[in-house]
C-alpha cells in the first residue's frame, strides 16, 4: 500500500490538528485539577476557622469551669486537713463476732 503525495500532505495536516487536540485537552484536564484542588483548599482553610471561632468562643467558659474545679478542690484539701483522718479517731481494733 503506498501513499500519495497528496494522501501524505492531508496526514501531516491532520496529525497537528490531532496534536493540537491532545494538547487543550490536556491543558484542560490540568485547569480542572488545578481548580479542584484550590476549592479543596479553600474548603480546607473554611473549616479551620469555624473551628478556631468555635473554640475562641468557649475558651472564656472552659477557663472558668477549670477556675471553679480548682477553687472546689481547694477546699476540699483544707477540710480533710482539717477534719481528723481515721486512724486519729479509733485506739485500737474492733473485733466483731
Amino acid at each position: 500500500m503506498s501513499l500519495r503525495s497528496a494522501d501524505m500532505q492531508i496526514i501531516i495536516q491532520k496529525s497537528s490538528e490531532v496534536m493540537r487536540n491532545q494538547h487543550q485537552e490536556n491543558a484542560r484536564a490540568r485547569l480542572q485539577q488545578q481548580q479542584i484542588a484550590q476549592q479543596f483548599q479553600n474548603q480546607v482553610e473554611a473549616e479551620g476557622r469555624q473551628v478556631n471561632t468555635l473554640a475562641e468562643t468557649y475558651k472564656s467558659q472552659i477557663e472558668s469551669k477549670k477556675q471553679k474545679n480548682g477553687k472546689k478542690e481547694n477546699k476540699k484539701k483544707k477540710r480533710n486537713k482539717n477534719s481528723p483522718g481515721p486512724d486519729a479517731s479509733s485506739s485500737g481494733i474492733d473485733i466483731k463476732i
